[in-house]
């Protein structure tokens, strides 16, 4: 009798594209050694997803499924989120971190360092004493007041220089939330959390504190209160995607090889290859190493373009690539690529001034897209 595989983030918010999704959803089924595999297809526009963040697959039937996407000649690219299977040099190593939860807090609780248990109950303690009653708020996301997600905007602009450019709704509704706690000292308010849980698997959206309480440590107390509730919810992971940051390696974090990025068709790579050839641009540097610019530093390697070095304002010099601050002198190049993800006539001005190409690698990208639907459109 065939089984149907399981896996621990069947649940992950990221993967139920049935509660993520109105429609534009389709199943994918394949068999290897008794076993059943189903994957959902998500095709928005030109791009699709494949709900199988977490999920290592056999080698042949992943392969075999990016083979079957890529059968809808509409779809230009498979975006794919900390999958458990590399694909030629599209896919960016990149680590999956969870925390399995316990059945009891005080289980919890006892992974952390004696030092560090005795710290959470002494900031409590006096952030109770000296700010005022501590207490939690727990909304669903219907009930979540517009307040609170003003209020972690504020913050985390504070704090991180972020800017959503989101109404609260809005944010709600892109990140998936389903829940919402808000932490209070007295009529003080010291942290917000959001999170998105489906049935016992969580996802750690994000959080965010109040600066004027950092002696406290906030974010930490909000974390703790955070997996508390959960493990009175009877939740068995918490997932956190990836990253650095300390909080995410405490209370016995689990952290795996996994694999993101976008695998875009041979036809749309090969587009990207011919514009180089055309404009005669055999090396380049780009600006901004961000997010756009990590997304085109992983492409780059499936593209006959090479990749000299980069410019950014922070300037940072990761171990594949030399990174120059836009003061320094920067060695010859036949162009460099802008890889920002909105224009910046100030950015554009300077380059200007030092290459004597200049493009938008976001725009490179779409004109090949374009040009691709236009030859499908054809009949080409």
């Amino acid at each position: 009798m065939m089984e149907q595989a399981r896996f621990d983030t069947d649940n992950l918010i990221y993967n139920r594209f049935d509660l993520i999704y109105k429609d534009g959803n389709h199943r994918l089924s394949y068999s290897e050694s008794d076993t059943k595999y189903c994957l959902d297809v998500h095709k928005d526009g030109v791009k699709a997803k494949l709900n199988i963040w977490g999920k290592p697959l056999p080698q042949k039937i992943f392969e075999n499924a990016i083979q079957d996407v890529f059968e809808d000649k509409q779809i230009c690219a498979i975006e794919l989120t900390r999958c458990g299977n590399p694909y030629d040099d599209f896919l960016e190593e990149v680590n999956d971190i969870r925390v399995p939860l316990p059945d009891h807090f005080d289980e919890l609780m006892n992974r952390a360092e004696r030092r560090d248990r005795a710290t959470i109950r002494r900031k409590l303690r006096w952030l109770d004493e000296r700010v005022g009653n501590l207490k939690i708020e727990i909304y669903a996301k219907n009930e979540i007041p517009d307040s609170i997600v003003e209020t972690y905007f504020k913050w985390k602009k504070e704090t991180h220089g972020t800017d959503y450019k989101l109404s609260a709704s809005e944010y709600l509704d892109r990140y998936y939330v389903t829940d919402a706690m808000l932490m209070k000292a007295g009529e003080t308010e010291v942290a917000v959390a959001f999170f998105c849980q489906a049935e016992d698997i969580v996802f750690f959206e994000n959080f965010s504190y109040n600066a004027e309480l950092k002696e406290y440590s906030p974010g930490l107390l909000m974390y703790v209160k955070f997996m508390e509730e959960l493990i009175k919810r009877k939740c068995k992971y918490l997932y956190l995607g990836g990253g650095s940051y300390i909080y995410k390696k405490r209370f016995g974090a689990e952290t795996s090889l996994a694999y993101s990025g976008v695998i875009y068709r041979k036809e749309i790579m090969d587009g990207i290859d011919a514009f180089f050839q055309e404009k005669k641009i055999y090396k380049a540097a780009f600006y901004g190493y961000g997010v756009c610019g990590h997304s085109f530093l992983q492409l780059s390697k499936s593209l006959t373009l090479e990749v000299c070095y980069g410019i950014d304002q922070k300037a940072m010099n990761p171990e594949n690539i030399k990174i120059y601050s836009p003061e320094e002198d920067l060695p010859e190049a036949d162009a460099v690529l802008v890889t920002l993800n909105s224009k910046n006539e100030e950015v554009e001005k300077m380059l200007v001034a030092r290459f004597e190409k200049v493009y938008y690698w976001n725009s490179v990208l779409e004109k090949r897209i374009r040009d691709y639907q236009w030859r499908i459109d054809e009949g080409a």
